[in-house]
């Protein structure tokens, strides 16, 4: 099937690795097995919770390939089996060191000696054909988490404007060490190898490395806008909203004139009666209050209303394929506008096509690996050489 099986591949790996991170404890680890196939290990489940959990990660792969609507994905077999690993199994290995070390696809992982030894000959593993990199642990003391975050770096991904045919808004994004394929995707991976404590930590140092940057832009006479993004249950929380007002508070008035803050991963649609005590405190501190808009319900634009944001969008990430995406745009701005919300964005578009269909669909902020290379400084405002940027992309392409 060549190049379109190497695609559908790709999406299985991602899903896979995706369902097995929701499912999974701080203390649990998965690992690539040698033969393409998943190896969990649950910390402190017993034989019956292991078999519960692995169901539902099965049933959960087989439902998110289902919903991909490719026949080829649908007819992939999830197999799955269960074994007890006892403390004296584990520990005539050196896991410890496998706990503290990124185990990439060259090396061979310690689990596998484990399982071979102890495996039936009727041992069937997880099986959905996947082959992805091992998971990092989750740092767990506060010296680990504060290791974790010193050593996170950020770029910034420029928004396109689309009525100033312009870059004018630079968003703030923690970097992933290893490379993962774009910024988005990046900051998305870096959260989630932190608990709720770490994500609410790296939010903050996010927060101030945007600060240092806006100071730096007044200084020089620089105009450009700055979006800080947010997760939803940093601000949701008393104690951490606090904690992030706090740092808001210290930001002068000339430079709040500059920043966009963007509520990120919403659990569920935002509405009026979960916002209304965070959201009117937090949005003098901006210039602008943005929040994503989540995919998996269905979205009541009357509710965003309520809350009296200056703006919502999409993020669109690599499990959206580009039909379903352009779908999604279609009315997403109009109806936005009709209900009285002035801005739009999307972000992650990673395709003219995709870029063509923002622009016509009315959105007012666009962002991805299509629009414009991510940036390891905002810069002054930049212009393409062409009006629109649709024929710019086409352009740079030749």
């Amino acid at each position: 099937m060549g190049k379109r099986w190497d695609g559908l591949c790709a999406v299985v790996y991602d899903t896979v690795e995706d369902v097995i991170i929701e499912h999974i404890g701080k203390n649990d680890l998965f690992v690539r097995y040698a033969d393409d196939t998943y190896v969990i290990i649950f910390a402190y489940a017993n034989l019956e919770e292991g078999k519960a959990k692995a169901d539902a990660i099965a049933e959960e792969v087989r439902r998110r390939l289902f919903l991909l609507d490719e026949e080829e994905l649908r007819e992939i077999e999830v197999k799955k089996a269960v074994r007890e690993l006892t403390a004296d199994t584990l520990s005539r290995f050196d896991f410890p060191d496998f706990l503290g070390e990124y185990v990439d696809d060259s090396s061979e992982p310690v689990v596998n000696s484990v399982l071979e030894e102890n495996q039936e000959d009727d041992y069937e593993a997880m099986g959905a054909a996947v082959e992805i990199e091992a998971h990092d642990y989750k740092p767990q003391s506060k010296q680990d988490v504060a290791r974790y975050l010193s050593n996170i770096k950020f770029s910034y991904m420029p928004l396109w404007d689309v009525r100033r045919a312009a870059l004018t808004a630079y968003m703030c994004l923690a970097e992933d060490a290893r490379g993962v394929a774009t910024l988005l995707e990046g900051h998305k991976s870096v959260y989630a190898h932190l608990d709720s404590g770490g994500r609410v930590a790296a939010d903050i140092q996010l927060l101030q490395h945007v600060m240092s940057e806006l100071a730096l832009m007044v200084e020089d006479g620089r105009k450009f806008l700055i979006v800080c993004p947010v997760c939803y249950e940093t601000l949701f929380n008393f104690e951490s909203y606090e904690s992030y007002k706090e740092c808001l508070e210290s930001i002068p008035l000339q430079q709040r004139q500059f920043l966009v803050l963007l509520i990120l991963k919403p659990e569920k649609q935002l509405n009026a009666k979960d916002a209304y005590w965070f959201l009117p405190a937090i949005k003098k501190y901006s210039r602008l209050f943005f929040a994503e808009v989540p995919l998996k319900q269905g979205i009541y634009f009357q509710s965003l209303k309520a809350i009296g944001l200056d703006g919502v969008g999409v993020i669109l990430d690599k499990h959206v394929e580009e039909k379903q995406a352009i779908g999604i745009l279609g009315g997403f701005s109009n109806t936005a506008k009709s209900h009285k919300i002035p801005l739009t964005f999307v972000m992650g578009v990673s395709s003219l096509s995709l870029t063509t269909s923002s622009v016509c669909a009315g959105f007012d902020y666009i962002g991805g690996p299509a629009v414009h290379d991510s940036v390891a400084k905002p810069d002054a405002i930049h212009k393409y050489k062409h009006e629109n940027i649709v024929s710019a992309l086409m352009s740079k392409q030749g």
